[in-house]
């Protein structure tokens, strides 16, 4: 529940990042965002082929403000190391700082997060019943980011689904495929599967928002965590131990 920024800044950054102002670019532009969020805000238009979307506008000047408070964290997390010489893993500390840094420069990357978008849609290319909005590359720049409009009901409103009658047993085991689908077979998952960006249509099927987070492992890790599966289904002690090694979750 971020507050939205001004209808001017939407304009000049669409200007700057597409050479076109809304009025140039959409047949229809909604100037009141659908959605606000820290990084951008969404808001709804309509193509001149009379398609509708989504468009979502970066924030202004994130990336100094990004900047700015790694900087702050990196600093504090320095002078905890040299005040407080105590048995704190303070090089974690550091190594957590830049893994966030890195995950929120690729968050404002549209472009980037536009390929995650196209690649998780062929990934779920076999399951009818989940949607990933299309990527419209035309609209679409660094801090603009135009997607086909699927409009659906959060996944966390319980009551407003039952009213519909949705059977939300099947959409926890569609959920939960979903995401077997993503992590055992392709290595490739939507990294950011809060409720505000799970909802389901008219028609019942799973609509997935947001690609700016995206998780990735390799082949190792992927058949590791498919033996740890297959050592618990078959109450295999040893085996299970010898995949978790290979994970890195046990030591020595």
């Amino acid at each position: 529940q971020v507050p939205p920024f001004d209808f001017e800044t939407v304009r000049s950054t669409i200007k700057r990042d597409l050479c076109a102002s809304p009025d140039e670019l959409f047949h229809h532009f909604d100037e009141q965002p659908i959605a606000s969020a820290s990084i951008g805000q969404v808001h709804r238009a309509r193509l001149k082929d009379g398609t509708e979307v989504a468009v979502k506008v970066q924030r202004p000047q994130l990336r100094q403000r990004f900047y700015q408070d790694l900087g702050y964290m990196r600093l504090m997390t320095r002078l905890g190391s040299l005040l407080f010489k105590t048995n704190a893993d303070w090089d974690g500390w550091l190594e957590l700082s830049d893994e966030f840094g890195r995950n929120l420069f690729c968050e404002v990357n549209y472009i980037q997060e536009g390929r995650n978008a196209d690649r998780l849609r062929r990934v779920l290319r076999d399951y009818p019943d989940i949607r990933v909005p299309k990527v419209f590359w035309k609209y679409t720049g660094r801090r603009v980011l135009t997607l086909e409009y699927l409009p659906g009901t959060k996944i966390d409103r319980v009551k407003e689904l039952l009213e519909r009658n949705v059977n939300l047993p099947r959409l926890g085991k569609q959920l939960v495929n979903c995401y077997l689908e993503q992590v055992l077979m392709h290595g490739f998952f939507h990294a950011d599967p809060h409720a505000g960006n799970l909802a389901v249509d008219e028609e019942g099927r799973l609509v997935i928002y947001d690609f700016g987070m995206v998780g990735e492992i390799s082949d190792e890790q992927r058949h590791a965590i498919t033996g740890c599966i297959s050592a618990v289904t078959q109450k295999d002690t040893e085996d299970l131990i010898a995949n978790l090694r290979k994970l890195g979750i046990l030591k020595e």
